[in-house]
C-alpha cells in the first residue's frame, strides 16, 4: 500500500523566505481538504445542471451540454462554465456511443516579466468526449448514451446502458445515501423551454410557526421495505384527524388535454393509466368560458395510452390543449395475492370516491364481464347487500344472496327472502315476503296469516291441505269459480326458427332457449316482428308513465326498451301494460331509465298468414336449439325459415296415475296416460272458431298427448255412456245407441250398426255403414245407408237420402219433398253472392245481373273448378245531338255444373251497383234458387290504412295496385315482372306510414314498373313515378294521388291505349277506397 503523505499547509512567521515550494503546500493543503471533503460528504456524480439536448426528428450529428458541474471518484470539482456543442462526425451509423466528462487542467498566461519565463495561471477545462467503450466512469462521468441511426444520425438518447448509467451526486450520511438518477436527458427544439423533472426534500416551517415539518416533492415515492408511523397518517390532507384520514386527492397532469365528443387524449401518458371510475378536470384560466362537466369520468381505456373514452363529453369541447388535473375513483383499496404470486392480486376492501363500499373476496366473473360485486356492499344510496353474485336486483335497504340464519330477528320494515332460518322469533312491522318458510312458523309473529293453505294434520310428513277462504285462480288473477285454471300468456320465444331440410317436422333454433320456454304441447306460431315507438310526454313515478300517444295494440306485462337522445335502445327494467296514453309498469325503474322525450319500443308480433296454417302443436323439446312438431292430419308444411315466433302455452289440466312413481321424482320409461287433458287450441283455432273447422278447446279423456286431434273439442278412447241427450256439432264413433235424443249439427259418421229408440236430428251429412232401425228420425243434412233403414215414423231429410231399401209414406229430402197426394217441390230458399258450394248433383247454374245506375261497371266471376266464366256488366250511353242517354245493359250467364263440381260465384264493382241474381237448378236433389239484390261498392280501403290497421290489410292493397297496373302495361297473368311488381308494393304497403317507405324500395318498384313499360325514361319521368306512387300508398291515397300516378304512366306510356285511362283510374281509385269520381 502506498503511503499517504500527512496534511500540511504553511507556517507563515516574521521574516521568513517565502519560496515557490510554500505557496505550492498552501494551494495543494485547500485541495485535499475539498477533495477529502467532497469524497466524504458526497458520491461522485453531477452535482448540478450538465444537461445534455439534441434536437428530435432532424438530420442532426450533434448534441449541446449546458453548462453545470460534476464530481469525481477522487473529489475533484468538474466545472464547466458555457454550453458546449459537440460533434459526432465519426460515430460510425448503427453504433451506440458513451458521452462522458472528465477533470482536466490547462496553463495559460506564459509570461517572462519578472525575468524568467513561466506560466502565471491553471486553467480548469474539462474534456468532453464520447466512446463505443466507457472506462473507469468515476473519473469519466456519465452525462448519456447516444444511440446513432443506420443513416448516422442521431435517433435515440438514453441515461443507461448496460451496467452504467447517468448518476447524480448523492449525500453519504454514515449508513445512508442519497442517490438520484435518470434525469437530464431532454429532447426539446429550444433547450430554454425544457423542464427537469427531479424531486426534492425539505424541511419547511409551520405556518403557525410552530415546529417544522419534512416535505418530499416527487411524482411517486416508493418505500422498498417496511413503513411504520407513530403519529397519525394522513393521505389527501395535510393535518389528519384521525390516526389513519383518507381524503381525496388531486393529481397535477403531466402535459395537456383535448377532447373531441367523448374522446378525451391526453400528450403525455399517465403512469400508472387512468382506470374507469377516475376524473380529470381541465384547469379553466380565469376569464375563460367554463367548461361542463367540471369534473369528467372516466368511461373506459382504449389501447393507445393516450386516448380515453369519457362518460360525458365536455362542452364546449376541448379544442385548445389544456393542462388538467386527475383524480382516482378508488380512494382506498386493500388486496391480496391468492395462489401464484405473479396473478392479479384480489381486492379484499374497496372504497370508491361515490361512497360506495366493497368488503371481502369479490364474486367470479359473470361470463363476458368483470369481477362480481364483493363479499359484502354498500352502495351510494346506502342500501346493503351481501353474498350478492351480480348487482342489486331489487330496492331493499338489506339484499342477501343467501340463507340468513339468525338466533333472532326483528325488522321495522319489510322483510323480502329467498330462504329464512331463525332459530329464534321474528319481529316484523311490515311484510314478511319469502320463497318458503321451514318449520311450521310458530315463531313468526305479527304475521296476518302463515298460509292459505291448511294442513289436516301438521305434524305428519305427508298430510292432506286445504283452502275455505275463496276461489283459487291458476295462470290467472282473478278466478271466477272455486277452481280456475288458465294457460298463460303467449310470449315471443327467444331467437328464430327454420324447418329442418331433413325432416319437416323438426324445427332448428337459432340463439333459442326452447328448454326454458318451451313445453310439450304449447302451440308454436311463426311470424314476424316490427317495433312500435311512442313518445313520453310524462315521467309520473316509477310505475307509471304519459305517452303523448297511445300505442295502437292493448299491452299487458310486456317487455320494452328505452332510447334516448343518443338513439341507443337499452332494454328497461320490469314489464308494462298500457290504459290508454298511461302506462303502468311492474317492477320497472322509470324515474331512473326514462326521461320526458324518450321513446319506449314495444316488440309486436305479427303471424304469418293464415294462423291455421302457421300454428302447430310441439310434440317433443330435444335441446335448446331443437324440437319436434306434431303431424296434422293435413299434411302441411310448416312455414319456418329464420322466422320470429310466439310461444302458446296450450296444457291447461293434466290429470294422470302416478301411484308407481316414487315422490319427488320424475316418471321413468313411458308415461302413463293421462285420464284428463284440457288443452287450448289458441292462435290456432282463433280464426276458425267461428265456422267451427277447430274448437277453442279440446278436451280429451284417455288419451295420450301425442294422439290428441285438435280439431275435436271432446276426444274419448274407448266406450262413451250419455244417459241424457248429447247435443254435438260433429260425432265420429265405431258404434252409436240412441235411446232418446242425438242432435248432430254437422256430420255423423258410424262405423257400426245404429239402434235408435229416440230421435235422430241430423247434420250436413250422415254416413252409417251399419243397419238402422229408427221409431222416427229428421235429418237435416243428407243420409247413406249401406244397409237396410225402417222407421217406424217419418224420415225428414233436406239433404241426400240412399240405402240399400227405403221403405215410407212421405218423403221430404232437401229441396225434393214428395207428398202422399203425389205433389212434388224441388225449390229451397234463396242464397246470397257470394256464395260457394260443391254440388253433389249435376245441375244448371244461370246468372242474371243488370246495371243499377248509368254509369255502373262491374263483372260477375263464376269459377268452376280450373275453369273461370266471366260477365261484364255496364250501362249504353248514346249521344243525340247535345243529349246523352244511358241504357242499362242486362247480361246473363248459363254454367253447366256437374256433380262433386266446387263453385264460386263473386260478384265485382268497379262504380255504382249491380243487381245479380243466381238460379240454380238441380238434376237432382240439391238447393235452390239464391238471389242478391244489391252489390254496393267495396269499403273505404283508406280508412283501414293507420298505422295501427295497415299492415293487417297490406297484401290485399299490394296484390290490387299490381293487378291494375301490370293490367294497364297489358301484361300476361304469367309473367315474372307481375309477381315482382307485387312483391315489391307489398313492402311498401307494409311500413307503418308514408314518411316510412325506404329509397331503396320504393326504386325496385320504379325499376319494375319503366321494365314493363319497355321504355327509357328521364330523371324527371322517374321522379314523378315515385311521386305518383307514394301518393296511393296506403295512409296517403286521395284524388290528386290517383291523377298524378295516372299523369306518370301515361307519359312512359302506360297504357299502351290511351283510352284506357279512364278505366285505370278507377280501378286504381278502387283499390284506395275512393268514391266514383271522374
Amino acid at each position: 500500500m502506498t503511503d499517504v503523505p500527512p496534511i500540511a499547509r504553511p507556517n507563515y512567521f516574521t521574516g521568513e523566505a517565502l519560496l515557490t515550494d510554500d505557496f505550492v503546500c498552501e494551494q495543494r493543503y485547500h485541495m485535499d481538504m475539498l477533495q477529502a471533503l467532497n469524497l466524504g460528504l458526497h458520491t461522485y456524480g453531477i452535482a448540478s445542471g450538465l444537461d445534455v439536448y439534441w434536437q428530435a426528428g432532424v438530420q442532426s450529428r450533434q448534441v449541446r451540454v449546458g453548462s453545470g458541474m460534476a464530481i469525481d471518484r477522487l473529489g475533484r470539482e468538474i466545472v464547466m462554465t458555457q454550453p458546449r456543442v459537440i460533434s459526432l462526425g465519426d460515430a460510425a451509423p448503427g453504433s451506440m456511443h458513451f458521452l462522458t466528462i472528465r477533470y482536466h487542467d490547462t496553463f495559460a498566461e506564459l509570461s517572462d516579466d519578472g525575468g524568467v519565463l513561466g506560466y502565471k495561471r491553471i486553467l480548469q477545462e474539462p474534456v468532453i468526449e464520447y466512446a463505443a467503450v466507457l472506462q473507469d466512469p468515476g473519473l469519466n462521468v456519465l452525462l448519456a448514451v447516444v444511440n446513432m441511426s443506420s443513416q448516422g444520425v442521431i435517433n435515440q438518447l438514453t441515461y443507461e446502458a448496460g451496467g452504467y448509467e447517468r448518476r447524480y451526486v448523492g449525500g453519504r450520511f454514515g449508513a445512508l445515501s442519497l442517490v438520484t438518477e435518470g434525469s437530464g436527458i431532454l429532447a426539446a427544439s429550444d433547450p430554454g423551454t425544457a423542464m427537469s423533472v427531479g424531486a426534492t426534500l425539505a424541511a419547511r416551517r409551520e405556518a403557525s410557526g410552530d415546529g417544522a415539518y419534512l416535505e418530499v416533492g416527487a411524482a411517486r415515492t416508493l418505500f422498498a421495505g417496511m413503513v411504520a408511523g407513530m403519529g397519525a397518517i394522513g393521505i389527501g390532507t395535510e393535518y389528519p384527524t384521525a390516526d389513519l384520514d383518507l381524503g381525496a386527492i388531486m393529481t397535477d397532469g403531466l402535459g395537456t388535454i383535448t377532447s373531441n365528443g367523448v374522446q378525451m387524449t391526453l400528450t403525455r401518458a399517465i403512469t400508472p393509466p387512468l382506470q374507469p371510475g377516475d376524473m380529470v378536470m381541465p384547469l379553466v384560466p380565469p376569464g375563460a368560458t367554463p367548461i361542463r362537466p367540471r369534473w369528467a369520468v372516466v368511461a373506459a381505456a382504449t389501447s393507445d395510452p393516450l386516448v380515453y373514452t369519457l362518460v360525458t363529453a365536455f362542452d364546449p369541447p376541448l379544442t385548445l390543449p389544456y393542462r388538467f388535473g386527475y383524480a382516482r375513483g378508488t380512494v382506498a383499496r386493500v388486496s391480496s395475492p391468492v395462489g401464484d404470486p405473479t396473478s392479479r392480486p384480489l381486492d379484499l376492501l374497496r372504497v370508491e370516491r361515490t361512497g360506495q363500499v366493497g368488503l371481502g373476496l369479490r364474486a367470479s366473473p359473470a361470463s363476458g364481464g368483470g369481477d362480481g360485486p364483493s363479499a359484502l356492499t354498500i352502495q351510494p344510496d346506502r342500501r346493503v347487500g351481501i353474498g350478492l353474485t351480480a348487482g342489486p336486483v331489487t330496492q331493499a335497504q338489506l339484499e342477501v344472496g343467501g340463507l340468513i340464519h339468525a338466533d333472532a330477528l326483528s325488522v321495522a320494515g319489510a322483510v323480502e327472502s329467498g330462504g329464512l332460518t331463525v332459530n329464534g322469533g321474528i319481529y316484523a312491522e311490515g311484510a314478511v315476503q319469502a320463497a318458503s318458510f321451514e318449520g311450521n312458523g310458530s315463531k313468526l309473529k305479527n304475521l296476518p296469516i302463515l298460509s292459505y293453505w291448511t294442513k289436516v294434520n301438521p305434524t305428519a310428513s305427508v298430510s292432506p291441505i286445504y283452502f275455505d277462504g275463496g276461489a283459487v285462480g291458476i295462470q290467472t288473477a282473478a278466478p271466477l269459480a272455486s277452481l280456475t285454471v288458465g294457460s298463460g300468456r303467449a310470449f315471443v320465444g327467444s331467437g328464430l326458427v327454420s324447418r329442418s331440410v331433413d325432416n319437416s317436422l323438426v324445427l332448428i333454433g337459432n340463439q333459442t332457449r326452447f328448454l326454458s320456454e318451451v313445453n310439450v304441447g304449447d302451440s308454436i306460431q311463426v311470424g314476424a316482428l316490427r317495433l312500435l315507438r311512442q313518445m313520453v310526454a310524462k315521467v309520473v313515478s316509477d310505475t307509471e308513465l304519459e305517452l303523448t300517444e297511445q300505442f295502437p295494440v292493448i299491452l299487458q306485462a310486456a317487455q320494452f326498451q328505452v332510447t334516448g337522445a343518443d338513439g341507443k335502445a337499452n332494454k328497461g327494467d320490469g314489464q308494462v301494460s298500457s290504459n290508454g296514453t298511461r302506462l303502468l309498469g311492474k317492477g320497472t325503474k322509470f324515474t331512473q331509465q326514462v326521461k320526458s322525450g324518450s321513446e319506449i319500443c314495444i316488440q309486436d308480433f305479427i303471424p304469418n298468414g293464415d294462423k291455421a296454417v302457421s300454428t302447430w302443436r310441439v310434440a317433443m323439446v330435444s335441446g335448446d336449439t331443437q324440437l319436434v312438431l306434431m303431424q296434422r292430419p293435413d299434411q302441411a308444411q310448416f312455414p319456418a325459415n329464420l322466422s320470429a315466433f310466439m310461444v302458446q302455452p296450450s296444457l291447461m289440466t293434466m290429470i294422470q296415475d302416478n301411484s308407481e312413481t316414487p315422490a319427488n321424482t320424475q316418471p321413468s320409461g313411458d308415461a302413463p296416460i293421462p285420464a284428463l287433458l284440457v288443452i287450448s287450441n289458441g292462435a290456432a283455432a282463433a280464426g276458425q272458431a267461428v265456422d267451427g273447422s277447430m274448437p277453442a278447446n279440446t278436451v280429451a279423456i284417455n288419451t295420450p298427448l301425442s294422439k290428441v286431434d285438435s280439431s275435436y273439442a271432446l276426444q274419448v278412447t274407448g266406450a262413451v255412456d250419455f244417459s241424457g241427450s248429447i247435443v254435438v256439432d260433429s260425432l265420429q264413433t265405431g258404434t252409436l245407441t240412441v235411446t232418446k235424443t242425438a242432435t248432430i249439427g254437422q256430420t255423423l259418421s258410424v262405423q257400426g250398426d245404429t239402434q235408435v229408440g229416440g230421435v235422430i236430428t241430423g247434420g250436413q251429412g250422415l254416413t252409417l255403414t251399419g243397419d238402422i232401425q229408427a221409431q222416427n228420425a229428421a235429418l237435416k243434412g243428407g243420409l247413406t245407408v249401406q244397409g237396410n233403414l225402417s222407421c217406424q215414423g217419418g224420415i225428414s231429410a233436406e239433404g241426400n237420402l240412399s240405402g240399400a231399401q227405403v221403405g215410407c209414406g212421405a218423403l221430404s229430402a232437401g229441396p225434393l219433398n214428395v207428398s202422399p197426394d203425389g205433389s212434388i217441390s224441388a225449390f229451397g230458399a234463396p242464397f246470397q253472392v257470394p256464395q260457394s258450394f260443391q254440388a253433389s248433383t249435376d245441375g244448371i247454374l244461370v246468372v242474371q245481373a243488370a246495371p243499377r245506375n248509368d254509369d255502373s261497371i262491374g263483372m260477375v266471376r263464376c269459377e268452376l273448378g280450373s275453369f273461370t266464366y266471366l260477365m261484364s256488366v255496364l250501362a249504353f250511353s248514346q249521344s243525340s245531338g247535345f243529349k246523352v242517354k244511358s241504357y242499362p245493359l242486362p247480361n246473363t250467364m248459363t254454367v253447366p255444373v256437374r256433380r262433386n263440381d266446387s263453385v264460386k260465384v263473386v260478384a265485382e264493382v268497379a262504380s255504382g251497383g249491380i243487381a245479380v241474381t243466381c238460379i240454380f237448378t238441380p238434376l237432382g236433389v240439391f238447393g235452390g234458387m239464391r238471389t242478391l239484390s244489391n252489390v254496393a261498392p267495396p269499403p273505404d280501403l283508406a280508412a283501414l290504412t293507420s298505422p295501427g290497421q295497415q299492415t293487417r290489410h297490406a297484401a290485399a292493397v299490394s296484390d290490387d295496385l299490381a293487378n291494375v297496373l301490370a293490367d294497364a302495361a297489358n301484361m300476361s297473368a304469367g309473367d315474372s315482372l307481375r309477381d315482382q311488381l307485387a312483391q315489391g308494393i307489398a313492402k311498401l304497403t307494409c311500413a307503418v306510414s308514408p314518411d316510412g317507405v325506404t329509397p331503396d324500395a320504393l326504386g325496385a318498384v320504379v325499376d319494375t314498373v319503366t321494365a314493363m313499360a319497355h321504355a327509357k325514361v328521364t330523371d324527371a319521368q322517374r321522379k314523378a313515378l315515385e311521386e305518383g306512387i307514394r301518393a296511393v300508398l296506403p295512409g296517403s291515397g286521395g284524388p290528386d294521388g290517383v291523377k298524378t300516378l295516372a299523369s306518370a304512366l301515361q307519359a312512359i306510356g302506360i297504357p299502351r291505349d290511351p283510352s284506357g285511362r279512364r278505366l285505370m283510374m278507377r280501378a286504381l281509385e278502387r283499390v284506395i277506397g275512393l268514391p266514383d269520381a271522374d
